[in-house]
């Protein structure tokens, strides 16, 4: 009982699978400097494959997965299609900018994979915790990419965004402790 709902809940979370899997291969694509045409290809690809998965999940039905932590349903499914769009939009601004030195490419082309992940998963979310992980997910991956360009502002400025984000972080938490403390629960529907 418990693998087949298992097997279910990673069935329903395959486009954010494949989108995680294609960043783990375009990071480590991007360990050879000269080679960032094939982190755009497969970066590209893995966006493509998600496209499909995504495009064959139900759109109908409401379905809890990984033991109630997300929620598979229409609603959730159109904000997935709109963190799809916005990695796709970015992968375009970023085969056209210069900014990026090729010999990044494949790092930073990995972190905007994984705020898709992180996009994604926040928005199927259906418990607190599972939203704080997407967004430390989101958090973490937009940390680095303010401290990419090499230059002392983008440093100082990731820094702060770090420490401002660690703030917030830790406020959140407190927050959450207080809602679990009144109504011993963290799950949406219960709140």
């Amino acid at each position: 009982e418990m693998t087949t709902s298992l097997l279910d809940s990673l069935r329903a979370w395959w486009p954010e699978t494949i989108l995680s899997l294609g960043a783990l291969v375009v990071v480590v694509l991007g360990v050879w400097p000269k080679r960032s045409q094939p982190a755009l290809a497969v970066a590209w690809l893995a966006v493509l494959a998600s496209a499909v998965a995504l495009w064959q999940a139900p759109a109908t039905t409401s379905a809890e997965v990984f033991f109630g932590l997300i929620i598979c349903d229409p609603f959730s499914l159109a904000l997935r299609w709109i963190a799809w769009g916005t990695v796709a939009i970015v992968l375009l601004l970023i085969m056209a900018s210069r900014d990026v030195k090729p010999a990044l490419r494949g790092e930073y082309l990995g972190l905007v994979l994984f705020i898709g992940v992180g996009l994604m998963l926040m928005a199927e979310a259906n418990h607190l915790l599972m939203a704080y992980l997407a967004m430390e997910l989101v958090s973490l991956s937009s940390y680095v990419l303010v401290g990419f360009q090499d230059e002392p502002r983008s440093a100082e400025a990731s820094l702060k965004y770090l420490l401002f984000g660690a703030l917030s972080s830790g406020i959140m938490l407190f927050g959450m402790s207080i809602l679990f403390g009144l109504t011993q629960s963290l799950a949406f529907p219960d709140l």
